[in-house]
């Protein structure tokens, strides 16, 4: 195990399994170097120390409606600077800057597919030009339902990347499934 982090009782601890690190890092490498950065669903900075590895420049903004998500933020990143959460519904988010790259992932699409439709398209509104948005899913049914909303989203162009040169799932199929768009 390495750090990352976990939600544990109300208590963030830094353990993950370094397969779904790999994992995302190498979902991570094919996204442009963004100076600011946003995770929709954050949840309890369960993968900040990933980001800031991948992205050691960037500003990361954490948005989450959960309140217990927040303490996690501050348990799991006690003294990480440029890391910042915000609570809020990801469907109305209470954000106005232009994000370099966006991350909504593990969005539970067949159980709440209204929310996270507004969702998605609040994230497209998000971007900044030539900004970056990755989805990714446990299933290939969300990962396809996501593919038909985006690819309705005008403003936004597929990214493609070879899932050849990703690294392995791991055992808990976190980011198993994975979608990137580009602003226009």
């Amino acid at each position: 195990m390495t750090a990352a982090g976990l939600w544990n009782a109300g208590k963030a601890v830094l353990l993950r399994d370094e397969t779904d690190a790999a994992r995302l890092r190498s979902l991570l490498c094919h996204l442009p170097m963004p100076h600011l950065a946003a995770d929709l669903g954050c949840g309890a900075a369960h993968d900040a120390l990933v980001y800031r590895a991948a992205w050691p420049d960037a500003l990361i903004v954490g948005l989450d409606s959960d309140r217990l998500a927040a303490l996690g933020w501050r348990q799991g990143l006690r003294g990480g600077e440029r890391f910042y959460f915000v609570r809020g519904d990801a469907a109305w988010p209470p954000l106005a800057p232009h994000f370099d790259v966006i991350l909504v992932r593990h969005p539970d699409l067949n159980r709440s597919p209204k929310s996270w439709i507004k969702a998605l398209r609040a994230a497209a509104g998000l971007l900044a030009a030539r900004g970056a948005l990755l989805v990714s899913t446990y299933s290939l049914s969300e990962i396809e339902r996501a593919r038909r909303w985006l690819d309705a989203e005008a403003a936004l162009t597929p990214l493609g990347f070879d899932p050849a040169a990703l690294a392995p799932v791991g055992l808990s199929g976190r980011d198993r499934f994975a979608l990137a768009y580009r602003r226009a």
